[in-house]
């Protein structure tokens, strides 16, 4: 069972390691998102946007609670047609200098909202 997870792991980061683009914004896809919460793991995908003033607002409590109870944190970047702000990924590396941040691949992104309702 323990090979199975290792396994599962190792091919999970290596899929996020690869589709890192040169922002360092992964992109995700909804099995990468499922693989990311295996039994024994805690991790918080907190979904953020730079025109969503609770997002921004909440963006401290959730970086406070993964450092505190050291639980992994990714931000989930949500912005319109698949265009991710440069403003929005430097608030972001601005609050935490090596955090997390994904996006949904483009399968869902050039889909209307009811793929992303589906997805989260």
């Amino acid at each position: 069972m323990k090979k199975i997870i290792f396994a599962t792991l190792l091919v999970c980061f290596t899929l996020l390691s690869q589709s890192q683009n040169k922002t360092g914004v992964s992109e995700v896809n909804k099995n990468d998102l499922l693989n990311l919460s295996l039994p024994n793991k805690t991790v918080i995908v907190y979904t953020f946007s730079i025109k969503c003033e609770p997002c921004i607002l909440h963006l401290k409590n959730a970086i406070n609670l993964s450092e505190q109870y050291k639980i992994e944190l990714y931000i989930l970047l949500v912005e319109k047609n698949g265009k991710y702000s440069q403003h929005a990924i430097d608030y972001l590396k601005q609050r935490k200098k090596d955090i997390n941040i994904i996006t949904i691949s483009d399968d869902y992104g050039k889909k209307n909202r009811k793929s992303y309702k589906k997805i989260l």
